[in-house]
């Protein structure tokens, strides 16, 4: 099951929005606050009803046009047998009357059976729908199932299935296939906002289906922590994934009901040192609940409205990131206004909404429309007009490296850097690995953006993080790409693996508690022999020689680090944290780490890209 398309009229800031099509994976709409986002995703919800359009043209006319949604939805053959099957209720559609037509009309119509047959076998089959005032999802064809003109003659006939078969069971007195339309759409659709509360708790009882709303996790999780076990832990290593800050998960029993709780660490020895996940913020909860959703259901609708609210970017990465590779199954359908989100390199489709006064309008954007990604840049924030003036542009990672590479520059320079020379973040950087389409693209975006801010002069660098790609593919794309460098390390956060910067800022952050730089040191090695950081084997007991800081997981390494040594009570931000660090390696320790010098080398040579 999945949304091909929607249209409004005449709902909230929408006179027409047209059609606004979805693919089978990670979709976004984009745009300002109050532009009209989230009245697109309320719209899909079966049981919403709809403010009306509102405007100046309405107002004068003393009258209220009347709201309209329409919506394809596709589903399987496969999945129709099934929630007819589950339902243990009788289907009943139209069928042709052979009997009642003329000998050569009778002969270009297949008999019921035949039509049947062929149409629940289909992988994809389409329902278009209409809801407005007073109406809910009715077919904007009929019959429903859109087989043949509704000139045909017709008698409605019930349709069972066998295991590998379709059959006409005898006469009806009523089309009831929408019905099951309606019920699989508001059973697979979960529609997840910054607002919701109360989902930790639960009362007593067996929850096999967890409901849209997410309100009975909480029964649940109860289920799968006792009976599929090997799902719930593996919930809960996602969880960790999203959030240093998250040791384990469990589900308690209490007088009332069944509680969810948080614990900072792996270990859940002692119940007090938990937290109800009730006092654990909105972004675990609306991540807990979307994970149990989208690792039990499958063909689902995800509707998330601005993720950005309820995570940080970072945890918005992770959780998007597992969203599009493992459970890629699903549709997801995401609002933001962040860049961190529209970053992400897997999405399907993406629409920018925009507000005229009374009226807002919808626009699909494609990433490789230069014109179109200035105007995404524009409406949320990401002003251009300050780089008119620049004579070079240095195209980099995201904000961590926007903050920290000027501040490195003017070190390794000893002065302020030239004049005319901007860092700027990237929207999207791709996949720099096997995909070569993929970084020739977003590299081609980029080159196309710096010569329409840079008219006089196109000169544009590139510096990406090297991630897991190897030292002779890393050469080989800088060969393919002029002004294109790796950084000499797995990312950005490598270079500030440093026990006496990160001891210093744990003080700065968390004066009220005493901190020994020598707990620092044993927490940061003891991480960096576990495999899970990715460089164990590599470990030789030096923080910054050998191929172990390059290819270690940095930043993932430090944020478990600090949360572990603070008792959850410091997260790791990567922009704010890591341009102190930087600072406390360049003006105290520098001259001792040539790390650092590496570091100024690499920038010094980006500048110099020609």
């Amino acid at each position: 099951m999945y949304l091909k398309c929607i249209s409004l009229s005449n709902i909230g800031p929408f006179k027409e929005t047209g059609d606004i099509t979805f693919g089978k994976g990670l979709n976004l709409i984009v745009g300002q606050n109050n532009s009209g986002k989230t009245t697109i995703l309320k719209a899909m919800l079966s049981d919403r009803t709809s403010a009306p359009h509102r405007s100046d043209e309405t107002a004068k006319k003393f009258q209220q046009s009347y709201p309209r949604m329409d919506l394809k939805l596709c589903y399987s053959g496969a999945e129709l047998k099934k929630a007819v099957n589950i339902s243990r209720e009788n289907l009943s559609v139209l069928v042709p009357q052979r009997g009642s037509m003329p000998a050569d009309q009778r002969n270009s119509v297949k008999t019921p059976q035949q039509l049947m047959r062929d149409y629940f076998f289909q992988n994809e089959i389409e329902f278009d729908i209409y809801r407005s005032s007073g109406v809910d999802f009715q077919p904007v064809n009929r019959p429903s199932h859109n087989l043949y003109s509704d000139d045909v003659p017709s008698i409605f006939a019930r349709v069972g299935f066998s295991e590998d078969d379709v059959f006409i069971s005898g006469t009806a007195v009523t089309d009831n296939l929408i019905e099951f339309v309606r019920q699989m759409w508001k059973d697979g659709v979960f529609y997840f906002t910054a607002q919701r509360y109360g989902i930790g708790r639960y009362k007593y009882g067996r929850e096999d289906v967890l409901n849209s709303d997410a309100s009975n996790l909480a029964g649940y999780l109860a289920v799968l922590q006792g009976e599929r076990s090997s799902i719930f832990a593996r919930l809960i290593g996602h969880v960790r994934e999203i959030f240093s800050n998250v040791g384990n998960l469990s589900v308690t029993t209490t007088p009332d009901g069944f509680d969810i709780r948080v614990w900072p660490t792996e270990e859940s020895l002692n119940p007090i040192l938990s937290f109800s996940l009730e006092e654990s913020g909105t972004g675990v909860a609306q991540v807990v609940a979307i994970l149990a959703v989208i690792m039990t259901t499958e063909q689902a609708v995800i509707v998330i409205d601005e993720i950005s609210s309820f995570l940080h970017p970072r945890a918005a990465k992770s959780l998007l990131r597992i969203m599009s590779t493992i459970y890629s199954n699903n549709q997801y359908i995401i609002s933001t206004h962040s860049h961190d989100v529209i970053s992400h390199s897997s999405v399907s489709t993406m629409h920018i909404v925009k507000k005229f006064g009374y009226c807002s309008q919808v626009k699909s954007v494609l990433y490789r429309d230069i014109h179109a990604l200035r105007e995404i840049g524009e409406e949320l924030g990401i002003s251009m007009t300050d780089v008119f003036a620049a004579n070079k542009i240095v195209w980099v990672e995201g904000q961590t490296e926007e903050a920290c590479f000027p501040f490195i520059l003017e070190k390794a320079l000893g002065r302020n850097y030239p004049q005319g020379l901007i860092f700027s973040a990237v929207i999207a950087t791709g996949d720099f690995g096997p995909r070569k389409r993929d970084r020739e693209v977003v590299i081609g975006i980029y080159k196309k953006l710096t010569s329409e801010v840079l008219p006089l002069s196109n000169l544009s660098a590139f510096s990406f993080d090297r991630e897991k790609i190897s030292q002779e593919d890393a050469k080989n794309i800088e060969t393919e790409n002029k002004g294109l460098l790796f950084l000499p390390a797995r990312h950005y956060e490598c270079f500030l693996i440093n026990v006496s910067a990160i001891h210093a800022l744990i003080v700065s952050e968390c004066p009220e508690i005493e901190i020994d730089i020598d707990l620092v040191d044993r927490e940061l090695r003891t991480r960096a022999r576990d495999p899970k950081y990715d460089a164990s084997k590599e470990w030789n007991g030096d923080f910054c020689e050998g191929l172990w800081f390059r290819k270690v997981n940095a930043a993932k390494l430090i944020g478990d680090s600090i949360s572990t040594i603070t008792q959850a009570r410091l997260e790791f931000d990567k922009v704010r944290h890591s341009l102190f660090l930087t600072k406390f390696i360049f003006e105290n320790i520098q001259e001792k780490n040539y790390v650092a010098t590496e570091l100024k080398n690499y920038i010094l040579s980006l500048i110099d890209i020609k």
